[in-house]
């Protein structure tokens, strides 16, 4: 998870691609659609970044850095970071697997509140198998089905009892394992920042009349009638600081 993000944060804060650093959500997924041991990372980020002088910058086109370039720094710098934490482990790899293709994949998932909170439900809460892909189970056997991405087929697996548990315990994390992480600009130490950035475009948008922007799957854009002042009606509003909410005492 480290080794993508800082791969991903490094190419996009380079000029040649946005010139500022990205926020980045990661998400932990062990399992494949039949239950085996498939661990890898599903990362959400911004469209854009932050640069040195705490400026947004869009990325331009659905484009934010180039794959392959992405997939070869995953590859030396988790080589890298594998032999000096455990050598042993590092001596224990099939030394082809340095010389393969890593395949990182990227595409422009959407804009606006709407998808990022379908990608959060799809998967920040998915989990390795839900009822509804069982089909059935008897006192020795349970059979389940899952989609084959090779053949973009449905298909169905009879495992013994012993067989389908190991599968789904293999996927219970350790306790205290955070399976979701954030860097980047949405890391806890940036949060001040992130959220100065935000207000200066809230007070940049209001200043010049221009509606703040939303995307078209979003809900009715920002109007004037929605930057006025409850009590006197003016909309003459500039936002000066985000207090954060109380929190309650307890008795």
């Amino acid at each position: 998870m480290k080794t993508a993000s800082e791969s991903l944060i490094r190419l996009a804060d380079d000029p040649k691609h946005l010139g500022g650093r990205v926020g980045i959500l990661v998400v932990l997924h062990t399992w494949a659609n039949n239950l085996t041991y498939h661990p890898h990372i599903n990362m959400l980020v911004t469209g854009g970044g932050v640069d040195n002088n705490s400026r947004w910058i869009s990325c331009k086109k659905k484009y934010l850095v180039p794959v392959k370039a992405l997939s070869k720094l995953v590859r030396r710098k988790f080589k890298a970071r594998l032999k000096r934490r455990d050598n042993d482990l590092y001596r224990s790899v099939d030394p082809r697997t340095w010389s393969k293709n890593w395949v990182a994949h990227s595409l422009h998932y959407g804009q606006g509140k709407s998808v990022v909170l379908n990608y959060l439900a799809r998967y920040v809460f998915r989990i390795a198998i839900t009822n509804n892909r069982i089909i059935s189970m008897d006192q020795t056997h349970v059979t389940i089905r899952y989609k084959d991405r090779k053949i973009g087929r449905w298909l169905t697996s009879r495992l013994e009892g012993s067989e389908f548990i190991r599968r789904y315990l293999q996927h219970v994390l350790p306790r205290g394992f955070h399976k979701v992480r954030y860097y980047g600009i949405w890391h806890k130490s940036n949060a001040h920042h992130v959220s100065t950035l935000a207000n200066s475009m809230i007070i940049a948008s209001i200043m010049s009349g221009r509606p703040i922007q939303q995307s078209e799957n979003e809900d009715s854009p920002v109007t004037d009638k929605t930057l006025k002042c409850p009590y006197c009606g003016s909309d003459q509003l500039v936002l000066l600081e985000q207090l954060p909410r109380p929190r309650s005492r307890s008795p």
